[in-house]
């Protein structure tokens, strides 16, 4: 299955707008016929289909609002791994309903882990007619949700090496090119400059959390929360110096109430908060760790002693030039030689970058060169090739 190409088209150009339809990804026909003939038999709507994934054509009317999406992972030779890229991809409120062969309780469990509905394959669809009823009787916009955000920790080896843009940059293109629903949480609450770059005005930091972190439910958090844009969402507490939980920990409370409604949780995390870290947990934590260096002898310092401190915690590493290559003591390469690093994904030197973005904005910035590397970064967490698409453009779920 090409997820690269997942679900940029369907097998037919659309008749005008629809909501609240279901889409069946299947390259077996004699599935599609089924699925298509089970909803017309129980009276549904009939349900979008996709066989292909390739750019062959591209319809030209909006999308629909999907509710469901069907996935056929019967030939899949990993199943879990497929289903957890594949709902990375789709916004939160999009539920899930994979069908499979492997008559397995730890493959429910862990497609249930993900946050979608594991159906065993018969003839009849009866487990799929099932899971479909079930999902119908709530309708309208979804209250509840069992996706679980993927989190991805964004480490600083020392200030000044460009955390708050690269972090900033990564969340937007998440949330406004590859069009899923992101919470920023950061960490640096002495130099908040997310929201700068964001260009959200006037935001201040939210008042200190107090209460005991027991009480912290899913209600306490939203009240937390900025609204940056349609589906990015910001998180920054002042510093909190008392109770048995660190700054760091609290925001990871907070965060860890919301990870129902969010496709992913991006933590910002300045190098003074590296020490609060749980290195224990940390692979259990987060799905992708990435530490922001600069071709600097403090920068490298820096990221020795994190390298040492993660421990057997995989982690990938981001060079961030804040000043033209020159300026440094090393040229890139031979940073990178020093702390033997393999493959790095490279920002690029922006001159005047600050005054760029708060004057076009980021959407500007990210259409030129410094674009290139954070599309990656999407692409490697997502599968969508925003940079492909259209200059950055919007993917869409096309209707048949």
């Amino acid at each position: 299955m090409d997820l690269n190409n997942l679900f940029n088209q369907t097998n037919r150009e659309p008749e005008g707008e629809i909501t609240s339809r279901d889409l069946v990804v299947s390259d077996n026909a004699s599935f599609i016929d089924s699925v298509v003939e089970l909803y017309a038999m129980e009276g549904f709507s009939k349900p979008l289909s996709q066989q292909d994934y390739s750019f062959a054509s591209k319809p030209k009317k909006e999308t629909a609002s999907l509710q469901n999406v069907i996935l056929d992972m019967r030939s899949s030779s990993n199943l879990v791994e497929d289903v957890s890229q594949i709902a990375s991809q789709l916004d939160i409120s999009v539920s899930l309903i994979v069908v499979g062969v492997v008559d397995s309780i730890r493959i429910y469990d862990l497609v249930m882990s993900i946050g979608a509905t594991y159906v065993l394959w018969d003839e009849e669809l009866n487990g799929l007619l099932t899971a479909v009823q079930l999902s119908a009787l709530s309708e309208g916009p979804k209250t509840t949700s069992t996706r679980v955000a993927k989190r991805i920790l964004m480490i600083g080896s020392k200030g000044g090496v460009g955390l708050s843009t690269v972090t900033s940059a990564l969340s937007y293109s998440l949330s406004e090119f590859a069009g899923l629903k992101v919470l920023l949480v950061d960490h640096d609450y002495g130099a908040l400059n997310c929201d700068i770059f964001l260009g959200v005005k006037s935001n201040k930091s939210k008042p200190q959390l107090s209460i005991d972190p027991q009480d912290i439910d899913e209600a306490v958090a939203l009240t937390y929360i900025s609204s940056m844009r349609d589906k990015l969402d910001y998180l920054v507490l002042d510093k909190h110096g008392d109770g048995a939980l660190s700054h760091t920990e609290r925001l990871y409370s907070l965060s860890s109430q919301l990870a129902s409604k969010y496709n992913f949780i991006v933590d910002s995390l300045p190098f003074s908060a590296f020490d609060d870290i749980n290195f224990q947990e940390i692979n259990d934590i987060y799905h992708r760790i990435f530490v922001v260096c600069e071709p600097s002898v403090s920068s490298l310092r820096s990221y020795n002693l994190m390298k040492r401190k993660l421990g057997k915690a995989k982690h990938e590493v981001i060079f961030s030039l804040s000043r033209q290559n020159k300026d440094f003591l090393m040229t890139l390469a031979n940073a990178k030689a020093r702390i033997k690093c393999r493959q790095s994904i490279d920002i690029p030197y922006e001159a005047a970058l600050e005054k760029a973005v708060l004057q076009n904005g980021l959407g500007d910035l990210l259409q030129g060169r410094f674009g290139t590397p954070i599309s990656e970064l999407v692409l490697s967490l997502t599968g969508k090739n925003i940079k492909k698409n259209n200059r950055f453009g919007r993917f869409q779920l096309w209707s048949s």
